[in-house]
């Protein structure tokens, strides 16, 4: 049977009318500040190892991965020390290499003779081989963070306190929550004994004066001499000298019952660090480190150095053959520590 296919013509009129959408708006930029390791390229990054036979480059190797270690301590520094507004003080630094090698002590960080913006972090292979296995790790990661401090904080002009300047960079590591389990707050004679004891007090200053504080302490040491009585009160906008502040910091400690008695740490939790990190705040107190030589004296913190603390702190400084000071351990202090730690 054949059917008829019957053609309805329909006018365009009876069509539906079929709306178009709008044009896609582009989209607007964030208006949050974009983190600074994304705003700031990388330097390069190198690593040497003097002797891969060693006890402690084994012990690295098996736990670091070199390259995400590094740059993570660049991005510490970076988001901690130059935030926001602060991060067009952020020196030149161009590439940082981690060399491992056997000395005595924990670890230092100086500038090339021939260009200071190439920078070498020291680290000692016998100190890694004497950390315990549950806190290598994390060891590593806290010491390279406050050593890559020194690649870029600066130290107003050579001029400020070597205290100041070792405890911008515990407060770093502070911050970046790698901090050893035995830091402990605690109430000293000075307010530059340095590392950990001048850490905490700066992060009280953080805490008091509103985020970037510490950012700007560092940034008022750039192409400026450090002058305590200008410092504080006027450059840094604190109105108050740094004793006030310091005695401040006492009277807030006291009251909400976080100190503990100077050499009073525990260090039952094991893996001690540089500097302040197994020492007493007598110890970082007797101790003064030059932070930069003849030729970084106007620049950032070249020179500065992360050493083991010595049993007889007014023989602690030893100087290096280019000029800077190493805060050294001997044998005794290594057996000292683990007698403490174990």
């Amino acid at each position: 049977m054949l059917i008829d296919s019957v053609l309805l013509r329909i006018e365009d009129s009876e069509l539906p009318r079929l709306e178009m959408p709008p044009p896609h708006p582009r989209p607007r930029r964030p208006s949050a500040p974009v983190p600074p390791h994304q705003d700031h390229p990388t330097p390069l990054l190198r690593l040497e190892i003097q002797d891969l036979s060693t006890a402690g480059a084994h012990s690295f190797l098996a736990s670091i991965e070199a390259a995400s270690v590094l740059e993570d301590a660049v991005h510490a520094v970076t988001d901690l020390l130059y935030p926001g507004q602060y991060h067009e003080a952020r020196p030149g630094t161009r590439s940082v290499t981690l060399v491992l090698h056997s000395f005595g002590g924990v670890a230092y960080t100086h500038g090339k003779a021939l260009d200071d913006d190439h920078k070498e972090i020291h680290l000692s292979t016998d100190y890694i081989d004497s950390i315990k296995p549950n806190r290598l790790k994390s060891e590593i990661k806290g010491v390279i963070v406050h050593e890559m401090v020194h690649c870029w904080q600066w130290n107003g002009c050579g001029k400020a306190p070597g205290g100041l300047i070792e405890g911008i960079a515990d407060w770093v590591r502070l911050r970046a929550d790698l901090s050893p389990p035995h830091w402990k707050r605690t109430i000293g004679d000075r307010w530059d004994a340095g590392y950990q004891s001048t850490a905490w007090f700066l992060d009280w200053l953080e805490d008091k004066y509103g985020p970037g504080t510490v950012p700007r302490l560092n940034r008022m040491l750039k192409d400026i001499e450090y002058d305590e009585k200008k410092y504080w009160r006027d450059r840094c906008g604190l109105h108050k000298n740094v004793q006030e502040l310091w005695k401040e910091y006492e009277r807030w400690l006291e009251g909400e019952g976080k100190v503990e008695k100077d050499g009073s740490e525990n260090q039952e939790d094991g893996g001690t660090t540089e500097g302040a990190s197994g020492a007493t705040e007598n110890d970082i107190a007797a101790t003064s480190e030059k932070v930069g030589s003849e030729k970084g004296e106007k620049g950032n913190g070249e020179g500065a150095e992360y050493g083991k603390y010595h049993n007889e702190p007014q023989k602690a400084e030893s100087e290096l053959d280019n000029g800077w000071t190493e805060l050294s351990s001997g044998e005794d202090d290594l057996q000292r520590r683990d007698s403490e730690i174990a």
